[in-house]
């Protein structure tokens, strides 16, 4: 399953937990239920590290975190990864100074309407999206949504999800037949290239010999 990610950067330290939720609350006008992770988990790694469901779906949750200044980095270089390429791709790993970032994650599939209203939520808070918010976002989720219209919304993407299972197996067979050819085709090929660099590497044992 994908994951859907937006990353809120702000000057100075980011909001606490308390301050986000209280703003999402204001923002959509409905109840939240609130996971924040033990100090065991959060370590010296996180500032925050918590996942937030409406109350009327708790089971539906998004992740919030926020990492500690410099964390990120001094990890790396414990764990000697730190000059590799990779390194600087690392979620939280290059954060300019005297800034913070709230990274917001879901999953593919998910009703829409929390992760949204969580990054406007942000945005109102001091924040500035990575991804922008676009005005069609903000129309229909930047405002109070009634439990009622929550719960159709639900509704509409289990419908959404449930008739999308059957359309992938679907492609999935119709692809099947595509993916056996092109290993039909591929393999000989593939046998000549094994077959070629194994012949290659014993004659350059065989010149070598006395």
């Amino acid at each position: 399953m994908g994951l859907v990610v937006q990353q809120v950067n702000f000057d100075g330290r980011a909001p606490s937990l308390l301050q986000i939720v209280q703003k999402i609350t204001q923002t959509g006008g409905l109840p939240l239920t609130v996971e924040e992770s033990s100090p065991t988990i959060r370590g010296n790694l996180f500032d925050l590290h918590a996942r937030l469901a409406f109350a009327r779906f708790p089971k539906d949750k998004i992740e919030v975190t926020t990492y500690r200044t410099g964390a990120v980095s001094e990890q790396l270089k414990r764990d000697g990864v730190s000059d590799l390429p990779l390194a600087k791709v690392v979620q939280g790993a290059r954060e300019p100074s005297g800034t913070q970032t709230v990274y917001m994650q879901g999953y593919m599939g998910q009703e829409p309407t929390l992760f949204f209203i969580t990054a406007i939520a942000l945005e109102a808070l001091g924040g500035r999206p990575r991804f922008p918010i676009t005005d069609a976002e903000r129309r229909e989720f930047g405002v109070t949504v009634a439990l009622a219209d929550l719960e159709r919304r639900y509704k509409k993407t289990r419908r959404h999800n449930m008739l999308m299972v059957p359309i992938g197996i679907v492609m999935g067979l119709l692809w099947l037949p595509f993916g056996v050819l092109w290993l039909l085709l591929k393999t000989p090929s593939t046998i000549r290239k094994a077959r070629r660099i194994i012949r290659d590497h014993g004659a350059g044992h065989d010149s070598g010999a006395p």
